[in-house]
């Protein structure tokens, strides 16, 4: 009967004292019958609550590894992923398209609170109205480079909330759009042509 050493309690046993695991290299688990034994009771008396920390904990630790293996297994089986991902989006077509409404709604939120949660311009609270806007009205331009006004708050988040942006409610975001400048703050600068659909931008 061969030997083994137990990565856990670092004891060399016999390999009768491990489980089989056809996945390993040596055919045999890597910890001893004993010590996966104490584990796992000592995983079962802990509560869902705790057992969900400590897996947030490890992801976060291991965050570059776990997405450089799941990036390996990805691409060595590509076709068989991207088929089986196809068929997941599809059965699963509302429940992905309200994750990601949540998603959106969770990075717009962040992003509001971190330019100051209100209206630069009137004070306006509430999150519904509240918008970024693009400071040196190149906004058009922006939302053509992260391609959709809806990757704004993912960018924003990305770059750690750069400078360059404030936040605005619709109202006010729409009357610097079309005017030039809010009312609130004043009359538009001379010479300022209000915006028209069928006006050509230089």
């Amino acid at each position: 009967m061969g030997m083994k050493v137990c990565t856990r309690c670092k004891s060399t046993l016999s390999l009768e004292k491990f489980s089989k695991n056809r996945k390993a290299s040596s055919g045999y688990a890597t910890w001893c019958k004993p010590c996966m034994a104490e584990y796992q009771k000592a995983y079962r008396t802990k509560t869902a609550d705790q057992q969900r920390a400590q897996q947030a904990e490890y992801r976060a630790a291991n965050r570059d590894k776990i997405r450089a293996s799941k990036r390996a297994a990805y691409h060595a089986n590509i076709e068989e992923s991207r088929s089986r991902h196809r068929v997941y989006y599809v059965e699963n077509a509302d429940r992905k398209r309200s994750q990601q409404r949540v998603r959106s709604a969770a990075r717009k939120a962040r992003v509001i609170a971190e330019y100051g949660g209100t209206c630069a311009c009137c004070g306006e609270g509430t999150l519904a109205f509240l918008t970024m806007d693009h400071i040196a009205n190149n906004g058009a331009e922006h939302r053509r480079e992260v391609k959709g006004a809806s990757s704004i708050y993912w960018w924003l988040i990305k770059h750690k909330f750069p400078s360059g942006f404030q936040v605005l409610c619709w109202n006010c975001n729409a009357a610097k759009h079309l005017v030039g400048v809010c009312p609130h703050q004043g009359t538009p600068p001379e010479g300022y042509i209000p915006f028209r659909r069928d006006r050509t931008h230089e």
